[in-house]
Formats: structure tokens, C-alpha cells, sequence
């Protein structure tokens, strides 16, 4: 988990599956248009083809890019499979949109319906009916059996593969009735908003492979040794090649969805953010999507006769994770007083430019299911009065102890990324004024799913953490029965020991909802609540989200909610 935002659903980037990692901050694209007066013409830049047919992207990561869909969790990897591959439906908020599929499960013509086991548990079965007109790029028609397939690889392969979604664990089976129906099985009682989908993979040019060689597979796909191969993609658009450090791509014609405007993609992925800038930086980037928002605000500074900025609101909440093992932080007094005692909104103005939410809880308000919950103010009096009734009263060097003369004294772990490396500090000197001593640790192997994390970081940490709506991930990381331990199997990531009462009752509230609308919001309302009033961790903002746009350019945002919209989308200006 890192400490930075990742788009999302609808305030972000609509490209789900996205792993935490440091190398994937960024997106750049650039058109291949006519020069700007006192340009250079240096290497690829040279050979563009005519203006308005072309678009240049880059996205900062690791090299080789790596396309199969069951591989890779970068964010970078992420958006250029996002280029040649869709699933076969997205989920938007608590709807289902078809991409390839005829229309989404419904209890009202029984394709969603929930059943019992023979042993009694429950399960859901949602049934699919693929469009006839849906097909790879080499015209093979997108059949059933290419689900089956995807999901035995899926199955099989669980600990070679990175699928960023927990609604995938609970896939039991696919069943093919016919070449364009099928049945996915899921344990539980499946609402509509948390239906999973596994992601296409051509069974007529990989299954042979499979069959081959369960345990060589990955390595010898032909994501890997034929990766032009038209076949192999859905999307917009489809592999033509591969340089070293470079893709490029050509418009798919079986692409069913919207038309895109621009007939080849070249995708550049530098390695760092140097390498990254100075592609920014060229003066021939059209359309810049980063999270690194320093240097986005530069890019804003020097190029705004160029760009038009966007700031859209990030559903990543920045936090500190508290050890509930330590003693101190263990008491919701002392958390109190920690929040009330930092101005967040001056850390805002100070850090984000004043382009961030303060966050009050686990959605800001832009996010679907919001409600008002408890705020804390900054307030260095109310902080005050909490520290000491908690017992941790001032003594003559203005340090506070407790009755055993110990001081209030803990640790602060961060990773040397934005924006710890200036929020970490910032809350140091808060807290320092109200007589708290705080022990800043930089530590670059910073995890958020160690099961030794309470042994491993004894104060706070920072982090920055999206769920996506996703409530079963709420659970995962806030109850305290998700605590690993030997007695529920190591199961679980509630690595840091929360233990909360009333967040525990609000979270099996919604366990027991099933799929009644009304139930799941009331629910859904006290687990924000709860944490709110009981703080399990601190949280600080939600950041934003910044996109450079050229002037020239139309429908690469969002006109309502300013996050980047898919690259199909984007126009020239008539």
C-alpha cells in the first residue's frame, strides 16, 4: 500500500485492478502535431505521422510492459492494458455496464438469483449472455469458453497472478451452457454492485499453451512471444510492436465501443520520473495525469499558456495507521487529541495547494454513500483538554507524562514519498506544541499487509488506502475478527489490531443486509460513523487528482467530475 491516489471508478481513472506501486504515478500523452515554433526534432519525435491520427502516451514503470491480463499490478501496466483490454462488464458505482455482455444480471428475469448448497451455504448464480457482435482483434468471435478459460488459469495460478479486486475471491466456478452464455457461481449472497467478473483471455490462441504446460504457461503465452498478435486484444486498440522501452499501437476495427479518434498510440514507459518529466517537459504532451502533485503544479507554473488544469478529487484517504498495541495510542482519547491538534486545513493550503478535502471519514463527499460524521476542528484547546484526561498532564519542561512519570512518547514511520515527506514532519511540530514527543522514521520498506506489522511498527505509520466502495475490503482491514491470528488461519488484514465495538456491529450490520437498498445504506451510514466517533485510524485528506490538458484537446476529462476519461474518448477541438 502506498502513499499516494490511484484513479477509480467514477472520480477517477475507470481502470480497476490497480496495485499499489510507487512506479505508477503517472500518464502522459502527447499528439502528433505540427511543431510549436523553436521545437527540436530529436529520435521517435521525428517520424510522426499526419496531425490528429496519431497520440503519444507514456506511463512511468517497470520495462517490459507486462500485458497479460493476469499479470502485473503497476499502475502503468495497468493503463496500457487498459488501451487493448476490457472486461466484459465495468462496474460503476452500484451499476453494471455492459461492455460485451447483452445486459446485466437481474433477480427480474432470474439471471441473479441466490441458492443454497447441499451443506447449506449460500451462494449466488449470475448468468451472462455475450453480445454476438463481440470480437478479438482478429475477428474470432469473444465466446464462453474464453471466461472458462480465463478463470481455470485464474484458479489455478492464484499465487502467480495479481487481480487488485477481493470480489474475485469468491468465484466458485464458471459453467458454459452455450457458446455466448455462461453462469458464474459466487460464494454468499452476491448484490449487483459486488458481481465479479474474471478478465477475458482468447481460449483459441492460448488454451494450447495451457494445455501444454500448466507451470510454464506465463512464460511461453503469446502476450509474451507474440505479443502483436491482433488475437490477443478487445480493447480500442491492439499491439502493432515493441521497441525497447516503447509500444506501438494501431486501432482495433472490432472494437465495439466508441470509435477512437486517433489511429495510432505510440506508449512510451520511462523507467523514472527524470525520464518522465523530460517527455513532459518536450512541449509535445498533450493530455498529463499525475498524482505527483508538486510536480504537476509545476508543469501548471510553466506550461499554462499550453495546458488547461482539471483537479478532480481523489477517493485515496491519507491516514495514519495506529498500533493498538501501544498502550497510549491505544486510548480513543489520545487519538482524539491527536486529530483535534494538527490544522488540516492549513496542511492542505501548505502541502496541496489548497486543492484537497480534509477527510472526516472513510468517503469524502463526492464519493456515493456519503453522510455527515463527527469533525474535528482544530482545536489545540480541545486537544489539550484530552490529553489530560486521559492522564497525560505537562510537566515543567512542558513535555507530558502520566502518573508513572513516563513521557507520551511514539514513533511516526513514513516512506521519503509525497507527500510524507512533508506531511510527516508538519505533524511532528503539531503535536510537539502540545508537549508530545514524536520520533520520526523514514523507512523505505515500509508494508501495509506485514502479519508481524504490530511487531514491526510500534506508533503510527502513513498511508494512503482506497477500497472502492468495496465494504467486504472495509471488513477485511477493520474488524477485529480480520485480525490474523493462528486461530482464524491468518486470515484477514487487520494487520494493526483494530479493535472497535461499534465498528465491528455497523460492519456485521451490512454483512446481514444481503441486497436490500435501504438496509446497506443504513448500514453503510454507521460504519462511517463509527469510525468517525472511534478512529481506528487518523484520517487526514483525500487528495486530488490532476490533469493537464491541451487547449486543443476535447473529452479527455470528465465534464462533470474532471477525473481523465478513457482514451477512446479523446478529441481534437473542431
Amino acid at each position: 500500500m502506498l502513499d499516494i491516489g490511484i484513479f477509480r471508478g467514477r472520480l477517477r481513472l475507470s481502470f480497476k485492478g490497480l496495485l499499489f506501486c510507487l512506479a505508477a504515478i503517472f500518464m502522459v500523452v502527447g499528439l502528433g502535431c505540427p511543431l510549436r515554433a523553436g521545437e527540436k526534432v530529436e529520435g521517435q519525435m521525428a517520424n510522426r505521422p499526419s496531425p490528429g491520427r496519431m497520440i503519444t502516451t507514456a506511463v512511468m514503470g517497470t520495462w517490459p510492459v507486462l500485458l497479460h491480463p493476469l499479470r502485473g499490478g503497476e499502475w502503468g501496466h495497468n493503463i496500457v492494458r487498459s488501451y487493448v483490454n476490457r472486461a466484459l462488464f465495468q462496474q460503476v458505482n452500484d451499476d453494471v455496464i455492459c461492455v460485451f455482455c447483452v445486459s446485466a444480471p437481474s433477480e427480474k428475469n432470474y439471471t441473479l438469483r441466490s441458492e443454497k448448497t447441499s451443506d447449506g451455504h449460500d451462494v449466488t448464480v449470475a448468468t451472462y449472455e455475450i453480445r454476438p457482435d463481440a470480437r478479438w482483434g482478429d475477428g474470432e468471435p469473444i465466446t464462453s469458453a474464453d471466461l472458462v478459460f480465463s478463470f481455470e488459469v485464474m484458479d489455478v495460478n492464484r499465487d502467480k497472478i495479481f487481480i487488485n479486486n477481493t470480489k474475485m475471491d469468491s468465484i466458485i466456478k464458471i459453467t458454459q451452457i452455450t457458446d455466448k452464455k455462461f453462469s458464474i457461481i459466487q460464494r454468499g449472497v452476491i448484490c449487483s454492485d459486488r458481481l465479479a467478473m474474471p478478465p477475458l483471455i482468447p481460449s483459441h490462441l492460448e488454451k494450447e499453451i495451457w494445455d501444454k504446460s500448466h507451470n510454464n504457461y506465463f512464460d511461453n503465452s503469446l502476450y509474451i512471444r507474440q505479443p502483436n498478435n491482433p488475437g490477443l486484444y478487445n480493447g480500442p486498440f491492439l499491439v502493432l510492436g515493441i521497441d525497447e522501452g516503447l509500444l506501438h499501437l494501431k486501432r482495433n476495427n472490432f472494437w465495439i465501443g466508441r470509435k477512437p479518434y486517433f489511429e495510432r498510440v505510440d506508449v512510451y514507459a520511462p523507467r523514472d520520473q527524470d525520464g518522465l518529466n523530460q517527455i513532459v517537459r518536450s512541449k509535445r504532451v498533450d493530455n498529463f495525469t499525475t498524482l505527483m502533485f508538486s510536480m504537476g503544479q509545476n508543469i501548471v507554473r510553466d506550461f499554462k499558456d499550453i495546458y488547461n488544469p482539471y483537479y478532480a478529487p481523489s477517493d485515496y484517504l491519507v491516514h495514519l495507521k495506529v498500533n493498538f498495541n501501544n498502550i497510549i495510542l491505544s486510548d480513543v482519547r489520545v487519538r482524539k487529541a491527536l486529530l483535534l491538534g494538527i490544522d488540516r486545513d492549513g496542511l492542505l493550503d501548505k502541502i496541496l495547494d489548497g486543492k484537497g478535502i480534509v477527510a472526516q471519514g472513510l468517503l469524502n463527499p463526492f464519493m456515493p454513500g456519503y453522510v455527515a460524521v463527527s469533525r474535528y476542528p482544530y482545536s489545540t484547546k480541545k486537544a489539550e483538554q484530552w490529553l489530560d484526561e486521559s492522564g497525560w498532564l505537562r510537566g515543567n519542561d512542558g513535555l507530558r507524562y502520566n502518573a508513572a512519570g513516563e513521557p507520551l512518547k511514539f514513533e511516526l514511520r513514513y516512506r521519503r514519498y509525497y507527500p510524507w515527506v512533508d506531511l510527516a514532519p508538519s505533524l511532528a511540530a503539531a503535536w510537539r506544541k502540545l508537549g508530545i514527543t514524536v520520533n520520526l522514521v523514514e523507512d523505505p520498506d515500509l508494508s501495509g499487509d506485514a502479519l508481524d506489522s504490530r511487531q514491526r511498527y510500534t506508533g503510527l505509520v502513513g498511508f494512503a488506502q482506497n477500497f472502492d466502495q468495496d465494504w467486504d475490503t472495509v471488513r477485511l482491514w477493520y474488524h477485529s475478527s480480520m485480525i490474523p491470528r493462528q486461530g482464524n488461519g491468518w486470515q484477514g488484514s487487520n494487520h494493526f489490531g483494530i479493535d472497535s465495538p461499534d465498528l465491528d456491529r455497523a460492519l456485521d450490520k451490512l454483512a446481514t443486509a444481503r441486497c436490500s437498498r435501504d438496509l446497506r445504506q443504513a448500514a453503510m451510514a454507521d460504519i462511517q460513523r463509527a469510525y468517525a466517533d472511534g478512529l481506528p485510524t487518523l484520517p487526514i485528506w483525500f487528495g486530488t487528482v490532476l490533469t493537464l490538458s491541451d487547449k486543443r484537446l476535447s473529452d479527455t476529462v470528465d465534464a462533470q467530475t474532471f477525473s481523465a476519461a478513457p482514451i477512446e474518448n479523446w478529441r481534437l477541438r473542431d
